[in-house]
């Protein structure tokens, strides 16, 4: 009888905890195609809101922390420090989280990081003064390119942190390829190269060629800013279809280039199921860019299940398409339409489910 006792009061128990204790979401992982992969980017000064914490921990896998987070309550220079801390935080809340900290590759900021600031004191032949506090290193100093890759190989192998977001390339790829890429590849961890903008229609500010020296690449001006004709974003779409599974590639999208490919995240988050391997994540800041209450604008179709790919895309002149186990994808960069129709199988060829569209003309 006690043991019959004791096993429903462990019920009644269970039944009150689930019933009281919120279920967590989980993010899109590294691997699985159950929803879009999100990556997180962006800063608080005074540091986030317990909504914007729990909220990372259920929709980011990747999320970095830029210069200014928690400066107004750790001071300056602190950018090092506050994201040790932050990314044992997010790990504390998910342990699958890969939290990386942003470290400029050209620009020294001596009054975010510590390590400049203490670099610089020693070496001030390591860069040049451009004004407001902020400094151009030189990549032409083999000590200064030594120290820049002990300083970040120390703070990802002493803290939580799994990498680098290496700012600034585009700055430095015509004056100093080669030296930007022997730092890249003696970099541990999760680092990656801000990359693939476009210079024009045919060509890229930095080129796909220093993806070999690094773990990945964010792409800026996924349909946003330089990326303004059909031809630059056919030039980027095929760019990105050739980056292999094991490369990370962060797709980063935002209304602020007049409408041209639609005033929300429609156009550019099909464009992300176009190109999307393993290893791709999607980044939507609507017109905000980086604040934190942009972090958590979320959209529904986020959280659909698209299944694995059944292939790459197909491409037939400006127009791509693509299908998934549950979903059927189609994008048109000379019209500027595309459409996502969901269902729950796509064996066959022809698309099934409800679409979601988005459509403008192309600018002449």
């Amino acid at each position: 009888m006690r043991t019959l006792r004791t096993t429903v009061n462990f019920i009644v128990l269970l039944l009150t905890v689930n019933a009281t204790t919120p279920i967590q979401a989980q993010p899109g992982y590294a691997g699985e195609w159950k929803k879009t992969r999100l990556y997180g980017h962006t800063s608080a000064s005074s540091g986030f809101t317990q909504k914007q914490y729990e909220f990372i921990r259920d929709h980011h896998e990747i999320f970095c922390f830029e210069k200014t987070h928690l400066n107004r309550r750790y001071g300056n220079p602190s950018h090092e420090k506050s994201s040790m801390d932050e990314a044992a935080h997010l790990k504390s809340l998910n342990p699958r989280c890969k939290p990386i900290t942003i470290y400029s590759i050209r620009r020294a900021y001596p009054a975010w990081n510590e390590s400049t600031k203490e670099a610089l004191a020693v070496h001030p032949e390591w860069a040049t003064k451009i004004g407001n506090g902020k400094y151009d290193w030189d990549l032409n100093n083999s000590a200064r390119n030594d120290w820049y890759v002990e300083t970040m190989n120390t703070l990802v192998d002493s803290s939580e942190l799994e990498g680098v977001f290496i700012d600034g390339l585009e700055g430095v790829y015509s004056r100093n390829g080669e030296q930007a890429k022997s730092i890249m590849e003696r970099m541990h961890g999760l680092s990656l190269m801000n990359g693939f903008n476009p210079k024009g229609e045919t060509s890229f500010k930095t080129g796909p060629d220093f993806l070999e020296h690094c773990a990945g690449v964010f792409v800026d001006s996924w349909f946003r800013r330089e990326l303004d004709t059909k031809d630059a974003a056919q030039m980027m779409i095929d760019t990105c279809m050739t980056v292999p599974n094991d490369k990370v590639m962060i797709l980063f999208s935002a209304n602020d280039n007049d409408g041209i490919w639609g005033t929300d995240h429609t156009f550019s988050h099909a464009a992300y199921l176009i190109v999307a391997h393993e290893n791709t994540y999607y980044r939507w800041a609507g017109n905000g860019l980086w604040g934190a209450d942009v972090l958590m604008e979320y959209h529904e179709d986020f959280d659909k299940e698209m299944g694995k790919p059944l292939g790459k895309a197909v491409k037939d002149g400006y127009v791509y398409t693509r299908k998934f186990e549950h979903c059927f994808v189609t994008l048109d960069l000379e019209k500027v339409t595309s459409s996502i129709a969901w269902g729950q199988n796509n064996d066959d060829v022809s698309p099934k489910g409800k679409a979601s569209q988005s459509s403008t003309d192309f600018p002449q």
